[in-house]
């Protein structure tokens, strides 16, 4: 039985452009058992919803199964001595003057200089 449609799917076509991606975060050793579209589609459903996770509709899969997919997808790798993590989305989203932001001494998120 197909599930219901959601404001916040995407085509399978747009999920074939990103699939790539997905796929790379874990070997896979056997057949998934389930539609990893469905499950990308739940993790933007909560997100665009901004619901719990365990409210999920019964439309897609368990909750747990989604989070944890969700849990993989945005794992952040350990970054090598000397590196700096800096969030492209921050920078996109921030209007301020380069001049006006400064990098934490301990890397990550932009912090303004009180000058």
């Amino acid at each position: 039985m197909p599930r219901a449609i959601y404001p916040s799917d995407i085509t399978r076509e747009q999920f074939e452009v990103i699939r790539p991606q997905l796929d790379n975060f874990k070997k896979t050793t056997k057949p998934r058992a389930l539609d990893v579209y469905d499950v990308f589609c739940a993790v933007v459903y909560v997100l665009k919803s901004c619901c719990q996770w365990r409210m999920l509709p019964s439309d897609y899969p368990k909750w747990g199964t989604v989070y944890s997919y969700f849990r993989q997808w945005n794992h952040k790798p350990e970054l090598a001595p000397g590196e700096t993590e800096v969030n492209p989305a921050y920078w996109k989203s921030c209007y301020m003057n380069k001049s006006q932001l400064a990098v934490n001494q301990t890397g990550g998120m932009p912090r303004l200089r009180l000058a």
